[in-house]
Order: C-alpha cells, then sequence, then structure tokens
C-alpha cells in the first residue's frame, strides 16, 4: 500500500439511517479515509470486500441474511484481511464476546458516539500503515521506494490473487524465493521508552546480521517492518532438501543476542504455508503467537504450541456487577480491587487464554459498567480503548482495570462515609425542584447517573423505603404544607401544584397516607392558622 494511498472503509448495517449517517456526517476523505460502500446486510458486504478488500469494515452485529457474526466468519474462512468494527445493542453481550473470539479490533454500543468512532478507526489507520510498513521509521530508511519491500509489503497484505503473479515479481526482483513451504517468522525488539533513534537502527541491523548468519545458504527474504521487528520469509527446506528446524533457529538467535548485547528480543513463528499465497496468514499467526508474551512467562519464543484453542466457557462473564456498581457508588475502594482479582481469576479459564480475548472482555466490562452508571461521559471511549490496546502485560491490565474503576468510583461523589450520601441527596433535589410533575424512577435515576433498575434498588438499600412510597410521602407534605400556608387554595390546585391532573387519584392518595380527606385536613389547617394568629 502507497504511503499517500488513503485507507479503505465499508459500512454494513440494516439501519438506513445509521448507514447514511456514518457515510455522509463524518468528512473521512480529510482523515485520508475513502469510503468504498455501503452495505445493508452481511451479503451485501461480504460481495463489495471480495471486490473493494476494504482496510476497515464498520458492522452492525444483528443484520437480516447474514448477520455480522456469519460475516466475520466467512471473511475469515476466505482468508480476506480486513479489520472489524462492531456496532451492538446493549444486551447483545454474547454476540460481542463471540465478536472478540473473532478477532474483532474493536466494538461500539449504540447510540454511536461519532467523536468516538473516528478516533478509534484513525487508530486504526496508523496500525494499518504501520503493518505495512509505512510509517517514519521506514521512511528514515527508505525502504518505501524499495521495490522489494513494496512486494514483501503486498505478500504479507495478501494483495496478490496467484501465485504466477507472484512468481512474475520473485524472477524480476532476483529474490530468494520460490513456490515451496515456508514459514514467517518476526523477531521484536521491546522498545525502550528512552531508546534513541540511531540505537533502534543499529540494533535492527545487527539482529539482522545475526540471522543472516544462522540461515547462511536458507531461501529467505528480509523486511524491516519497524524500528524493533524484523520479518524473515523463511522456505522450510535447505539445499540438499534438509528442513529448517524453526525453533532450534530461535534459540540460537536469542543466545548470540543474550550473549552480545542488552537487547530484549522475543520471537514470533508462524504457521507453514504451502505457497506464498499464505504468507499473509504465517504472518499474523506469528503475531498472535508473540502476544502471549502478556502474560510474562519464561518464554522468549512464541510458536503455534502456545495458542489457546479452548473456547471460553458460556459463563465467562456471569459475574454479579451489582456488588461491583455499588462499591462505585460508594466509593469502596478494597471491594473494587477485590472484585477486579475475582474477574481476572474467572477470565483465566485456561493458564493463557488468548490475550485479544483478555482485552476484550476487560473492555466490555468498563463500557457495561459505564452505560450501567450513566457514566459515559466521564470517560471516552478513546480514553478506555487506546490505552487499554497499548498495555503490554497481563499485571499491568489488571493494575490499570482496577485504578480505573477506582476512578469511576471517585467521581461518583462522597460515599457513604461522606456528610451525605451525595446519591439520595441528588435523588431528594430532583423530586423536590420537580413537584409539579409527575416524577418517575427513570428520570430520577438519570439525573442521578445510574440505571433505572440499579438505582431504585440502591435507592431502597440506603433509604429503607421504596422510591415510588417515597416520592409520594415528599409530595404529600408538600401538599399539607401548601394548604396550612394556604387554607383558601382550592384541592384542585393542592393537587396540580404536586403533579396530579386527577383530583380523584389525588384524594385516594392522600387519605391512605394521612388518614383524612384533602378537604377535612384543609378545614382543620385552617382552624389551626386562626389559632395561631390569636395567639
Amino acid at each position: 500500500m502507497d504511503a499517500n494511498k488513503n485507507i479503505t472503509l465499508l459500512i454494513a448495517d440494516d439501519e438506513a439511517a445509521i448507514r447514511n449517517g456514518l457515510s455522509t456526517v463524518v468528512p473521512w476523505e480529510q482523515f485520508g479515509i475513502t469510503i468504498v460502500g455501503t452495505a445493508e446486510d452481511g451479503r451485501e458486504a461480504y460481495e463489495i470486500i471480495k471486490t473493494c478488500n476494504p482496510d476497515i469494515v464498520i458492522t452492525d452485529i444483528r443484520m437480516p441474511g447474514m448477520d455480522g457474526l456469519q460475516l466475520m466468519e466467512q471473511v475469515k474462512k476466505e482468508k480476506l484481511q480486513t479489520n472489524f468494527i462492531i456496532l451492538s445493542g446493549y444486551g447483545d453481550f454474547k454476540y460481542a464476546q463471540k465478536a472478540i473470539q473473532l478477532g474483532a479490533k474493536n466494538y461500539f454500543l449504540k447510540p454511536i458516539k461519532i467523536d468516538e468512532l473516528v478516533t478509534e478507526i484513525r487508530q486504526q489507520k496508523e496500525e494499518i500503515l504501520q503493518s505495512n510498513h509505512i510509517h517514519s521509521y521506514s521512511a528514515y530508511l527508505n525502504v518505501k521506494s524499495e521495490p522489494k519491500e513494496k512486494f514483501l509489503k503486498r505478500l504479507l497484505k495478501n494483495e496478490f490473487y496467484s501465485y504466477e503473479e507472484i512468481g512474475d515479481e520473485i524472477r524480476r526482483l532476483e529474490l530468494k524465493l520460490n513456490d515451496s513451504p515456508f514459514r514467517v517468522m518476526v523477531f521484536s525488539i521491546q522498545g525502550k521508552e528512552d531508546g534513541e533513534q540511531e540505537d533502534e537502527f543499529q540494533q535492527i541491523n545487527y539482529l539482522m546480521d545475526i540471522v543472516s548468519e544462522e540461515l547462511q545458504e536458507t531461501r529467505y527474504e528480509f523486511l524491516i517492518s519497524s524500528s524493533n521487528e524484523l520479518l524473515t520469509i523463511i522456505h522450510t527446506l535447505q539445499p540438499g532438501d534438509l528442513p529448517v528446524n524453526y525453533h532450534f533457529l530461535a534459540i540460537r538467535c536469542l543466545k548470540r543476542v543474550n550473549r552480545d548485547s542488552t537487547m530484549d528480543l522475543t520471537i514470533g513463528i508462524g504457521k507453514e504455508g504451502a505457497t506464498l499465497t499464505d504468507c499473509s496468514n504465517s504472518y499474523k499467526t506469528a503475531l498472535m503467537c508473540l502476544s502471549y508474551s502478556f502474560y510474562e512467562t519464561d518464554h522468549k519464543i512464541f510458536d503455534e504450541s502456545i495458542l489457546c484453542t479452548a473456547p471460553p466457557p458460556a459463563a465467562a462473564n456471569q459475574m454479579d456487577y451489582n456488588n461491583l456498581m455499588y462499591s462505585i457508588t460508594m466509593n469502596r475502594t478494597e471491594q473494587i480491587r477485590e472484585f477486579c482479582r475475582e474477574y481476572f481469576s474467572k477470565l483465566l479459564y485456561v493458564p493463557m487464554p488468548p490475550p485479544n480475548y483478555i482485552r476484550g472482555m476487560c473492555i466490555y466490562l468498563i463500557t457495561d459498567i459505564q452505560k450501567e452508571l450513566g457514566s459515559e461521559k466521564e470517560f471516552s471511549q478513546a480514553e478506555v480503548v487506546l490505552p487499554m490496546n497499548s498495555i503490554r502485560t497481563f499485571e499491568e491490565l489488571k493494575a490499570y482495570m482496577e485504578d480505573f474503576l477506582v476512578a469511576c468510583a471517585g467521581k461518583q461523589g462522597a460515599g457513604e462515609n461522606g456528610p451525605k450520601n451525595q446519591i439520595i441527596q441528588a435523588a431528594e433535589y430532583y423530586i423536590k425542584s420537580h413537584m409539579g410533575e409527575k416524577i418517575l424512577a427513570k428520570d430520577v435515576a438519570r439525573h442521578v447517573n445510574l440505571s433505572d433498575v440499579y438505582f431504585t434498588s440502591y435507592f431502597k438499600l440506603k433509604t429503607g423505603v421504596n422510591f415510588r412510597d417515597y416520592v409520594i410521602r415528599i409530595k404529600m407534605e408538600h401538599a399539607k404544607g401548601l394548604m396550612e400556608r394556604k387554607p383558601d387554595m382550592p384541592v384542585a390546585e393542592v393537587a396540580a401544584a404536586i403533579g396530579y391532573d386527577d383530583y380523584r387519584s389525588f384524594y385516594r392518595v392522600f387519605k391512605q397516607n394521612t388518614g383524612v380527606s384533602p378537604s377535612d385536613y384543609n378545614r382543620n389547617s385552617g382552624k389551626h392558622c386562626d389559632l395561631e394568629r390569636q395567639i
């Protein structure tokens, strides 16, 4: 892919308003992104993907005919390379979990926040350009203009349709590749924050020299994909039909690096490909294997044996969120941290599940909790997802999750140890300031940034009274106050002042709560006021 060429985007959703809105509201061209089409279902999207091979696909999970998950499965089966962003309705967890397993880069709950979606797509654009070796360091090495590097980038991107095309380029460029089995190996240097550009340049070239010496006469080609990553396409058979022992090769390279430098090197070995048309698949497998360095084991070499193939249990995320939401609301730091420890323990259904599964489940948890607490405004999707995807290790992710949820708690208020519970205080203020209206739990819940269900249960827990009874009690107290202060005020006006359009409903509720009718109370309150004036 040329550095000046736009990233391509496809939008698939059965709702015309969403399709048209996403394609027209955002000035995609300004961001270097070209819309190649829109689709109203998975089948139409699949045909466009086959024809246009878009870099990114935004798709709804639920669509008629072929849904978003079936679309992802079909694209994966056909070995078409594209990044998927999923749009999901709230409550679609089982679908979102499946999308994570299929490799979705991210997902967004409807209604969509356009700015967060654009931020995610622009971030993916940068990652795609980097994965195709188009970034500042490659420009520094001036590899962008080299025919060999361009060819290898296209090979990794799966941009050739047949081996005939690949063979023509190999002969034209006189490369040491042929139509025989191979594997891609990825040599990754773990970056240091204070690393100098020149040091990185020296490291990658030093590493390339070591690997070249170890490969000797084997058929292979190099590609420097970034300042800290070297890719090698190595054919399985050496001269004399001797097979390459990839694991032994990796061990030899590691020993030399550890002996002669302080470089922190990890190596990923991709699956074997029959012909170079499978190069992209082998490369992706190597990167997937490397991702297991997330668990900080003693491993420095990662091959297919490290990959977790066991699907997560159906109940992987069936934990009681009510306790967590209560702890966040009450700012109970230790309980939040205890929940996180238990949550991560349950995610480890095997010793090392797929790292993208762990990250995906953490993103889902935070998104779900934010929606439940009504705190999306406090932390944007970009503030959650981008740092999480850059976290390198399991322990760092655990610490991030704990700190993030504790920060959410800090933004919820003083908690139960404060002078007065701020949630209940805010609810009371709302009720009293909307006395002349019909007060619904969902309106107060929205005001205090909680969900309807959680708010009503929390309100009863903290006050000992269910929400409806509390509102009635406050309204009746207000009605009594009005009648005491204004004994000549007609009962119908009193009813209207506290949000009752129907006098009969007010009459019935008032008598149930006070034991007397509004008229009797009004007359008695008038006598009481006359007595006070005489005194």
